[in-house]
């Protein structure tokens, strides 16, 4: 399996722009991904992990190039695409999510399964409602492979504005207010949807500073730092995922209010958003680029 790497770099003539490396940086992503669809030695729930992951890395990095498409209409499109297919692969993910994290609690409390028999058996329901059979689940994965082929050669088509990485400081600079406008609106109404903005635009963050990190005055540190909050933010909003399932539960499940006192125990407080989102967006842009 290929080694992932980054092919961009900060020198480049005219035959190497800021263009041809951001295309080329992708195309490599969606080669690997084919690749990866087409390794026996993978489970097909690894497949599908990847194909999400290298869905969210692609729009992060449209995320970062959206001011310089020449076509303003492109990126509507290729967001969409890329959006589109990580949906076709998760209809199964939230009721896998919730029954994780009910596995997570009952062993962290050591509780007792009996207890909360009444949710174990939702949970499997659910997952056996939503949960693709294999050959289903195949059929979706050539599908992706397909789509990926397409877009491949749809790369050719990204014409953008601006020859150098000083252009990318705006869509880098964006990309972090939203996180950090986020950031307080999730903590503000304390809601699943806006924990779950928050970590979408914190991981497109992350993803640009990885990208672009050797090329900045950033510390190394930042990038584990994110990883590690990004991890914390998916764990948060899974178990508010399962909190707003069991509340919305009809007839309520006798156990749910003792799992949701569980849930809550086992929520915690942020404290490495303090450490990446307090730098004023001019003063991060600074340091970060080129």
């Amino acid at each position: 399996m290929p080694k992932e790497k980054h092919i961009m770099t900060k020198h480049h003539t005219v035959q190497n722009t800021l263009e041809t490396q951001i295309q080329a940086t992708l195309k490599h992503a969606l080669q690997t991904l084919i690749i990866q669809i087409d390794d026996p030695k993978l489970t097909i729930a690894k497949k599908v992990h990847q194909s999400r992951k290298m869905c969210k890395k692609s729009r992060a990095i449209l995320q970062l190039i959206r001011p310089l498409f020449k076509d303003k209409e492109k990126y509507a499109k290729e967001n969409l695409f890329f959006k589109t297919m990580a949906k076709s692969l998760a209809s199964s993910r939230e009721a896998k999510v919730m029954y994780d994290m009910y596995e997570i609690l009952i062993s962290t409390y050591q509780l007792q399964h009996r207890d909360f028999k009444e949710i174990q058996n939702a949970l499997l329901k659910e997952k056996s409602d939503r949960n693709f059979n294999e050959e289903q689940m195949v059929t979706k994965l050539y599908s992706t492979k397909l789509a990926l082929s397409h877009a491949i050669d749809n790369l050719k088509s990204w014409e953008l504005e601006g020859e150098s990485y000083e252009a990318l400081q705006l869509g880098f600079k964006t990309t972090y207010k939203k996180a950090r406008k986020n950031m307080k609106e999730a903590y503000k109404i304390k809601h699943g949807e806006a924990f779950h903005e928050f970590r979408k635009y914190a991981k497109y963050h992350m993803f640009h500073t990885n990208l672009l990190i050797k090329y900045s005055l950033l510390p190394q540190k930042r990038e584990r730092t994110l990883k590690k909050l990004t991890d914390i933010l998916g764990v948060e909003h899974d178990l508010l995922l399962f909190e707003e399932y069991l509340n919305a539960y009809r007839p309520p499940l006798n156990s749910s209010q003792t799992m949701i006192i569980y849930i809550h125990k086992k929520q915690k407080a942020f404290q490495l958003e303090s450490q990446l989102f307090h730098i004023p967006p001019n003063r991060l842009t600074h340091y970060a680029l080129f």
